[in-house]
This record gives C-alpha cells, sequence and structure tokens, in this order.
C-alpha cells in the first residue's frame, strides 16, 4: 500500500492541497466539449461514486 501512495503522491495525483467543494465543481465546469465526453466515458464506467456522479450529472446539464 505504501508504493501505491509514493507512486501516486510522485505523480501529482495524491498531495497535501486541499481543494474547496466549489473550486472543484468550477474546474470541472471548465472541461471543453471535446475532453467532456472522453470524461463522460470513463465516469460512467465507474458505478456507485458520489463524485463520479455529480460531474456526470454535471456534463448532462
Amino acid at each position: 500500500m505504501n508504493i501505491l501512495q509514493r507512486s501516486m503522491a510522485s505523480q501529482g495525483i495524491l498531495n497535501d492541497t486541499q481543494t474547496t467543494l466549489a473550486d472543484y465543481l468550477m474546474s470541472i465546469a471548465q472541461i471543453s466539449v471535446e475532453d467532456a465526453g472522453a470524461i463522460y466515458i470513463e465516469l460512467s464506467s465507474i458505478r456507485g461514486n458520489f463524485m463520479a456522479n455529480i460531474i456526470l450529472r454535471m456534463i448532462e446539464n
């Protein structure tokens, strides 16, 4: 598990930066139309994930 955490941290996936939900949602709202389709398909494969569902609803609307 520690190997995964170190690897994700070195790739910038995990970090100590705190982001507010509002900032997170604003960044999602700025996704280009071209990227939205690919992101939608990827997130559609994630079942039961709260944040994935929020992003999917944002893209749909």
